[in-house]
């Protein structure tokens, strides 16, 4: 069913939800294709609140879309980006103090700030 117009997120979640109630298609296909669903979901929120946030920043389009292409090579990145305003790195899960994790657990290290994004 289409529907013109509508809001990518709900959207998404609406035929996660939709394709794992449905019996006809097996498990083994249902699973991956819910979850990527859930992931554009996701995705989708997330440059929803980078676009809101930097726009009223004033950060020309370009850049906005460029930090948003930069982070979306992997799903943490792009939250980083969505919660931080500007991209970061994983930290090891081996608790490196040093680089900027908690003890015996992972963390974020902000990368260079390139104008807040």
């Amino acid at each position: 069913m289409l529907r013109p117009g509508s809001d990518p997120v709900p959207r998404y979640l609406d035929d996660a939800y939709a394709l794992s109630r449905n019996e006809e298609i097996a498990a083994e296909v249902r699973g991956p294709v819910v979850a990527e669903l859930c992931r554009s979901a996701i995705e989708a929120a997330c440059h929803r609140i980078v676009w809101r946030r930097q726009v009223a920043r004033g950060v020309p389009h370009d850049e906005i879309e460029a930090a948003i292409v930069d982070a979306s090579r992997r799903p943490t990145t792009t939250v980083a980006l969505a919660l931080f305003g500007r991209r970061v790195r994983a930290v090891a899960q081996r608790g490196d103090r040093r680089r900027g994790a908690r003890s015996g657990g992972g963390g974020a290290v902000p990368l260079g700030d390139r104008g807040g994004l």
